[in-house]
């Protein structure tokens, strides 16, 4: 899945973030933590709920870790984005993704769109050719309305 993240973008299958043509490899739990904030779409994601997801409900290595993942996904965001905010910790509740972000369309989803645009340009175009028919009727018709007097009809 691509999002699209402020003005970076992130594939949650490579793990790459990129903006402005660099690219970001993201550490596996990194790369889950993002994922995760994301799916939720700014809501609250608490703590177990990431360690469950992260770490598969090991608590004990989770409590520790989750911390410094966090942290080094904040940093890569401030590095990226200096003047935004990406993670909110809400104390004893905790986290929440503030960036703007949304899914990019996968490129058969493209395919699917412009296949449709390119048939109903062709459609536009047997109406517009049928446009040029009635104008040339109308003119034609114009024509001898205009002449009848003078050629005696």
């Amino acid at each position: 899945m691509k999002y699209q993240i402020e003005n970076c973008l992130f594939d949650s299958d490579t793990g790459v973030l990129m903006l402005d043509e660099k690219e970001h490899k993201l550490r596996l739990k990194v790369l889950q933590l993002l994922t995760c904030l994301l799916n939720k779409k700014q809501q609250i994601v608490t703590r177990d709920e990431l360690i469950d997801h992260i770490w598969d409900g090991n608590h004990l290595v989770g409590e520790k870790a989750l911390n410094s993942v966090v942290y080094a996904l904040r940093t890569l965001f401030k590095s990226l984005l200096p003047n935004m905010t990406a993670i909110e910790t809400l104390p004893k509740r905790g986290y929440r993704f503030l960036l703007d972000a949304c899914e990019v369309p996968s490129p058969k989803e493209k395919v699917k769109l412009t296949k449709f645009k390119q048939s109903s340009f062709s459609l536009t175009n047997k109406f517009s050719n049928m446009g040029a028919y009635v104008f040339i009727s109308c003119l034609s018709v114009g024509s001898l309305l205009l002449l009848s007097p003078i050629i005696g009809l």
